[in-house]
């Protein structure tokens, strides 16, 4: 099919509160900066604490970029309030609670405050999540149209959806669960998936390349388990051809009633897009940061 060239709506949205001179990503000052300039959406991640509070911080663990280490669901919120994030350990940057966050959006009028995306990454944060944004919406603080919730997690966003139903939900592709690799591959090393696969210690992994003769390189290289390389070749070049975009997303999309699909730009197709749109499902691309691809982004619809 031929793409239709012609320029449709298109939205931006402040991943992680978006890069700025002097802010630290996924912290208070990115976010009041992307507001600062008008930013129509902000996007975080929130993770849940030890004591079962929401923090906004996108790694599991505190290994990286921050002046602690450890995971964070074995933190309580109080040893979390000291730890400095960013790559400058000396800045005065914070991990922030999502209720801190939402309470900087509520200090702005109405036609400033931008939409708050929220993504889900492990289970039981639903539950949580859902409670936080209730009584924000209920006391009128924020509207329930600035917020939408977003995950990879179908079980996390079948709970949220069964709590809290009118809030926008959309779907997190491109990825792939662990547990469904290990269905081809069960004896995968730790190394394999660090060779292989980008966020190689979380629950969902992506694909390092998007070329498979690439990966029949590594494997020669690096597969710890060469029994299971046929089978791994075609799983991952049914993601590579982007096949994991299917009517059977469509229809769970629908179960829940998402308003979107949210995928990665290296392998969606146009017939997908084009099946998403007849079901009246937006389709939102991650992550798009060069011209070139932000313009074939435009051209695919």
């Amino acid at each position: 099919m031929k793409p239709d060239v012609k320029l449709h709506k298109t939205s931006i949205v402040a991943h992680r509160g978006g890069f700025h001179d002097g802010a630290t990503r996924n912290t208070l000052s990115a976010f009041k900066k992307a507001i600062d300039k008008c930013s129509p959406e902000i996007e975080c991640d929130v993770l849940v604490t030890k004591d079962k509070r929401l923090v906004v911080f996108h790694n599991l663990t505190l290994d990286e970029h921050t002046s602690a280490r450890g995971l964070i669901a074995e933190k309580t919120f109080f040893e979390l309030k000291n730890v400095i994030v960013g790559d400058n350990l000396e800045n005065d940057a914070r991990i922030p609670s999502i209720e801190q966050l939402l309470d900087l959006v509520a200090q702005y009028p109405e036609e400033k405050r931008p939409i708050i995306n929220i993504e889900i990454k492990e289970d039981g944060t639903a539950k949580f999540l859902s409670e936080v944004i209730r009584s924000y919406v209920d006391s009128g603080t924020i509207a329930l149209t600035n917020f939408c919730i977003f995950s990879f997690n179908r079980k996390e966003l079948i709970s949220f959806y069964k709590v809290f139903p009118e809030v926008k939900k959309s779907i997190l592709t491109g990825t792939t669960e662990r547990t469904e690799i290990k269905k081809y591959a069960p004896d995968l090393s730790d190394s394999d998936y660090h060779h292989f696969f980008e966020y190689p210690d979380e629950p969902y992994v992506r694909l390092k390349i998007m070329e498979i003769t690439e990966y029949e390189q590594m494997f020669d290289k690096y597969l710890t388990v060469d029994n299971q390389r046929t089978k791994l070749l075609e799983y991952f070049k049914y993601i590579i051809d982007g096949r994991i975009y299917n009517m059977e997303l469509i229809e769970f999309a629908l179960s829940i009633k998402a308003y979107a699909i949210n995928v990665w730009y290296r392998n969606v197709k146009i017939d997908f897009i084009q099946l998403a749109h007849i079901h009246n499902i937006k389709v939102y691309v991650y992550t798009v940061d060069k011209q070139e691809d932000f313009e074939k982004m435009v051209r695919l619809g």
